[in-house]
């Protein structure tokens, strides 16, 4: 009878450490199994992020060649709106928000209204975003606004492809982006609308 017992509490234990052992089995293969359609999803992931950058533009970016334009009454302007006080029209007149004609631009015979207006900036960064906006727009910036965007991230290059103009162009580089921010968090100075690359950030 001892015999008996013995022999059946083995078989039980067996049983037990059997069930045990392909329970982690099946574990272990579920476990892996769900790793490898992480990677497989990151790596996917990975090849549409990279096919988003590669996108090529569809049409040259407009540069702006002219300094003086031939204004007439009727003429209508995109402007960058946001501006409580300031607004910039795609001409690069920056005028007081009161001096903004119906047409959207700027009323050029305001006292107050500037063409390429740099004031606040000092060497590509401004204080003020309409500042930064209206100084990016000189013609004469078109050489370092190419550069920096030959020097910018993949996602910068992706926001950028998008733009169709120098005026847009403007609009999104002098945002504070991470040229003027440090460890993305801190301004580096009370500059940060930058339409270059700063000399801290090369």
């Amino acid at each position: 009878m001892d015999v008996n017992r013995i022999l059946c509490f083995f078989r039980k234990r067996v049983v037990l450490s059997l069930i045990f052992l392909f329970s982690l089995a099946y574990f272990l293969l579920q476990f892996n199994a769900l790793q490898l359609i992480k990677i497989n999803r990151k790596f996917q992931d990975d090849d549409i992020e990279f096919e988003e950058i590669s996108i090529k533009r569809e049409s040259p970016l407009i540069w702006r060649s002219l300094k003086e334009y031939n204004l007439t009454e009727n003429e209508i302007c995109r402007n960058s709106q946001q501006g409580i006080n300031l607004i910039v029209d795609e001409r690069g007149f920056i005028c007081l928000r009161d001096n903004l004609k119906a047409t959207g631009c700027c009323d050029i015979q305001a006292e107050q209204t500037h063409i390429y207006f740099c004031d606040t900036c000092d060497a590509n960064c401004c204080e003020i975003y309409e500042n930064c906006v209206s100084c990016c727009l000189n013609p004469d910036n078109v050489p370092i606004l190419q550069k920096a965007i030959a020097q910018a991230s993949d996602r910068q290059k992706l926001l950028f492809s998008r733009v169709t103009d120098q005026f847009d162009l403007c609009l999104s580089i002098c945002r504070s982006n991470s040229n003027s921010v440090v460890n993305e968090h801190y301004y580096k100075s009370s500059k940060r609308h930058c339409f270059t690359k700063t000399e801290s950030s090369e």
